[in-house]
């Protein structure tokens, strides 16, 4: 729209800056321009745009004071406009028509005065948006049920009630290729390192692709290994476990328009984890963790092992079992790979149909179609019963995984397992197996190793991995208490150990 070689100045007559507005806005039904005259007949201009203003605050705050010069026979300058008639607490003065358009598609009016070449911006912004409502995509039994909405000023107001202290540190920029789409970077700054913060603030100014409209393009565009199937940077729409990964040492994006936050570095644990996990007695918290842990084997490697083991290695089946299952396969026509890849093609339907459908429908979709259409199946003898046992185990253990994105991810690599299982056996499942692992170990977010944690340097962080002890344990990282964040190297867990000992001694 414009360019910096061709930079427009504001003009000093209310005319010319008319006419270029006109220029770069129309058609808009919805600009409005409003003209007034001022003592000794000097003539000001308001212009916004109607639907993006708060027109009772337009007229208290602006028109009102307006108003009230017109019976003084004196000229008045941007300044003392600024400082005696505007009650309003933002207002900026600007000097290019650049900057005049940038405010008005961002809610703010602009006050044009006869004979001056500059305007001021004044923040009356005031559009619909939906308020704080329960979360559903992260759901728990405990905790807070707030959740972030697509207002960036709400979303860190949000923030701040969970960390009222003066080191969160807010910066509000615009991306480079949307002037007009703020973004907001937070971080603790007693746990965040510095080369953390400036790198993400780096790529984030670096990112120079269109249509950065929500906080999932963004990610795609600042993440590292953009070509593997594993996210390295994760979102959340809750503000506690916001709160919680800030203290941990990480960096939260929030972008305009989007209830969903970044958050990086993303390691490969916490994608298992659920804030409920710090809420809730540790001991079931840490069975429900490696029951987790267990429910991802299960998703990604069971339909490859099923296939390698039936087609290949039946000898380890035992003769019961086997005879069972051969004589299920009695009459069905296609090859177990092919029944196996067709019922987990259906599987992937049916989930996908019950996301994007009303949320009863879905659920009746879901349900109604996987066991009508399963038994079917069967009794026509186009599948096995255990395959279809198989696979509805498969998908619940999906299920189990709460990020979405990492079953996203194994549900890519489901399939590569199933083919090279029916093409190779054993030998495929393994050398499928070792690929996936030397892929993931070499994976980093923001320089930080992917499996931190699975690959321990301290007993604490094998503990907040695998299981959750309590908080005074030696083998709990204590998130909400380490002083160098869970990357700075901060051992203080048998310290502490110690420390609660002697509290309770008698």
């Amino acid at each position: 729209m414009f360019r910096k070689s061709n930079r427009l100045d504001i003009s000093t007559r209310l005319a010319d800056n008319e006419r270029q507005l006109q220029n770069v806005l129309t058609p808009a039904d919805d600009l409005f321009f409003r003209r007034l005259t001022l003592g000794d007949h000097q003539q000001v201009m308001l212009v916004f745009l109607t639907d993006l203003v708060g027109k009772e605050l337009l007229d208290l705050a602006v028109l009102q004071g307006l108003f009230k010069a017109k019976g003084k026979t004196r000229r008045w300058n941007p300044t003392e406009l600024q400082q005696r008639l505007i009650a309003i607490s933002e207002v900026t003065m600007v000097q290019s028509l650049e900057s005049v358009v940038t405010g008005l598609l961002a809610g703010q009016a602009v006050l044009f005065i006869e004979g001056h070449g500059q305007a001021l911006l004044l923040d009356v912004l005031s559009w619909e948006h939906r308020g704080v409502q329960k979360t559903e995509n992260e759901v728990s039994l405990r905790g807070s049920q707030a959740s972030f909405t697509e207002n960036l000023v709400n979303n860190i107001a949000q923030l701040r009630r969970f960390l009222p202290t003066p080191d969160l540190k807010v910066e509000l920029q615009s991306l480079k290729s949307l002037p007009r789409v703020r973004y907001g970077l937070v971080y603790h700054q007693k746990f965040a390192q510095a080369s953390m913060v400036t790198a993400v603030r780096r790529r984030i100014a670096n990112a120079d692709a269109e249509g950065l409209l929500d906080s999932g393009a963004l990610e795609e565009a600042i993440r590292d290994h953009p070509w593997s199937p594993f996210p390295t940077i994760n979102y959340t729409e809750r503000p506690d476990r916001l709160a919680a990964q800030l203290l941990e040492g990480k960096v939260g994006i929030f972008m305009e328009n989007s209830p969903t936050v970044l958050t990086a570095p993303a390691l490969f644990a916490e994608f298992l984890q659920v804030p409920e996990d710090y809420y809730q007695n540790f001991l079931m918290q840490s069975g429900i963790r490696l029951l987790r842990n267990l429910s991802l084997l299960i998703s990604l490697l069971l339909p490859g092992l099923y296939v390698a083991i039936m087609d290949f290695h039946h000898e380890l089946i035992p003769r019961a079992l086997y005879i069972s299952l051969a004589q299920q396969r009695q009459g069905v026509p296609l090859p177990l790979a092919m029944e196996v890849f067709l019922l987990e093609i259906f599987f992937e339907l049916l989930r996908e149909a019950g996301l994007r459908l009303p949320r009863p429908i879905g659920q009746s979709v879901s349900i109604v179609g996987g066991l009508v259409i399963g038994e079917a199946a069967v009794q026509a003898h186009l599948v096995m019963a255990g395959t279809v046992i198989m696979v509805a185990l498969t998908g619940i253990a999906s299920f189990v995984i709460p990020g979405y994105e990492m079953a996203g991810a194994l549900r890519i690599l489901r399939f590569i397992f199933l083919l090279f299982s029916a093409l190779l056996g054993s030998v495929g499942f393994v050398l499928t197996f070792m690929g996936v692992l030397f892929h993931v170990s070499s994976l980093k977010s923001f320089e930080i190793p992917y499996l931190h944690g699975y690959l321990p340097s301290g007993l604490q962080h094998v503990g907040d991995v695998w299981i959750r002890g309590p908080h005074y344990s030696p083998i709990t990282p204590s998130w909400h208490k380490n002083k160098q964040g869970i990357f700075g190297g901060q051992k203080g867990g048998g310290r502490r150990w110690r420390q609660w000992k002697r509290e309770r001694a008698p």
